[in-house]
């Protein structure tokens, strides 16, 4: 009897700290290198992403329990301890996230479509438990450094799938099977040039941009890494061939680069000509590629010059369809301007001279986020997003850029951004994916705006 009481704290600590310490990281990797949350089922519609998400949000209603009723916070002491801005924001985004629900059966839509074009939005409710998950700058960066080494995984992923598709295109049956069963990405072939879209690439973009930052302002012993995991993620943001990872990757990067400068006047360029070599190595890979790759004409070689002719080309199906959306969309939104058409509201698209699809979801997220919500809900879901970064950068301009939690903030906030930019042409803001990476700026950020307050506090006592 004594021998069980002994083990039951034990038992108790034991389970804390799995949920504390290793639950996140499980649902941060899970995030990049789940692609939609499908590789692992438990039947047919409970995903191993579902599991992980009731877990956390079951812990985060005991802690809460606990604070109440064993703890006895008082009102005061728990919404200083627990509470914080953003759940003010995130509360007025879901008034007016119900509201568009209610709007779309007022509407007359269908039960199925209102689920379908709202569910992935209740993804971030997850930022609960997040708050109480990211208790220290140092857990933050963890967190952020487990999303990078996953994406360099997925990196490896896509340029493996790349080589063998590229070199034998009688392999698009084994792969497209394959990802598609596990609805991880999609593979094609754009005017006779391989493209390899996994569902989480957007985290190549964030991983890629982490690296530069890293290799520019972090310790020298590590840029042997850095340039390595750069050009591995070069490599499979070019394999991608989306337009959204490519432009978003650019002004990523261009920004690390002026921050940089900004902060060390002194850089000089000429320091780093050896790894620029290592990057330029990459580009000239993929036109060599693209000559092994093709039977075409000598003109026709360049893998990345066929790649942007191809994406800008008015003649490209998805340039096609986009536009299509984007007109459609914007004169239905206009039709009722300041709450939207609700959830549910579907649209048909014509597809080829034979064929129409009626869609409930569409590639241009913000577009149908004005669509389903209107300006009301349109605002207040960017307000959510960049009100945080505003305060940190307002913050953040008061002093040097130099110290590691700043440039790793830096990096944070950029791939905000980054999401932001690529959810232009993408659907990723209103699924786990962009989401997920949402409540991990918003608790990174939150716990760092925490530190900087108590360090001022402290410094104020003194």
């Amino acid at each position: 009897m004594k021998e069980h009481l002994k083990s039951k704290p034990e038992n108790i600590s034991w389970i804390s700290h799995f949920f504390q310490d290793i639950l996140p990281y499980i649902i941060v990797v899970e995030l990049v290198l789940g692609g939609s949350g499908r590789t692992i089922m438990f039947g047919e519609f409970l995903t191993i992403r579902y599991v992980l998400f009731f877990m956390a949000m079951m812990y985060f209603v005991v802690v809460i329990a606990r604070d109440i009723f064993v703890s006895k916070l008082s009102l005061r002491e728990f919404i200083k301890t627990r509470m914080s801005k953003t759940y003010i924001n995130l509360i007025i985004f879901f008034v007016i996230f119900m509201f568009s629900i209610f709007n779309g059966f007022k509407n007359g839509y269908t039960l199925q479509d209102i689920f379908i074009a709202s569910k992935g939005f209740l993804f971030i409710l997850i930022i609960f438990p997040f708050f109480i998950f990211v208790d220290s700058m140092e857990k933050a960066k963890k967190l952020f450094e487990a999303m990078i080494y996953a994406s360099v995984i997925l990196a490896v992923l896509t340029i493996l799938i790349f080589i063998f598709y590229g070199l034998n295109p009688d392999l698009y049956i084994f792969f497209r099977t394959i990802l598609d069963k596990l609805d991880y990405g999609y593979i094609a072939m754009r005017g006779g040039q391989p493209a390899v879209f996994m569902k989480a690439s957007p985290f190549l973009a964030i991983a890629l941009n982490y690296e530069i930052n890293m290799y520019i302002n972090g310790p020298k012993k590590n840029r042997h890494v850095n340039i390595a995991f750069i050009c591995l993620l070069l490599a499979a943001v070019i394999c991608t061939m989306s337009m959204g990872l490519w432009i978003s990757s650019i002004v990523g990067v261009g920004f690390v680069v002026i921050v940089s400068f900004f902060n060390r006047k002194n850089i000089k360029l000429p320091h780093y000509k050896g790894d620029l070599l290592k990057i330029a190595l990459v580009f000239v890979l993929f036109n060599l590629f693209g000559r092994i790759n093709t039977s075409e004409a000598i003109t026709n070689t360049n893998y990345i010059q066929n790649s942007l002719n191809n994406r800008l080309s008015s003649d490209d199906t998805s340039f096609i369809v986009k536009k299509d959306q984007l007109i459609k969309l914007t004169t239905l939104w206009l039709e009722n301007p300041f709450f939207g058409k609700g959830f549910g509201a579907s649209i048909m698209f014509k597809v080829d001279k034979i064929r129409n699809d009626r869609m409930v979801l569409f590639e241009l997220f913000w577009n149908q986020l004005l669509f389903n919500v209107g300006v009301v809900g349109f605002l207040a879901y960017l307000w959510l997003i960049f009100e945080p970064m505003l305060i940190f950068f307002k913050k953040a301009f008061k002093k040097s850029f130099a110290g590691r939690d700043m440039m790793h903030m830096i990096s944070l906030n950029m791939g905000m951004i980054i999401i932001c930019i690529i959810s232009s042409v993408n659907p990723f803001m209103n699924n786990p994916i962009g989401i997920g990476y949402l409540v991990i700026f918003l608790s990174s950020v939150n716990i760092y705006l925490k530190t900087q307050a108590e360090s001022k506090d402290e410094v104020f006592a003194q």
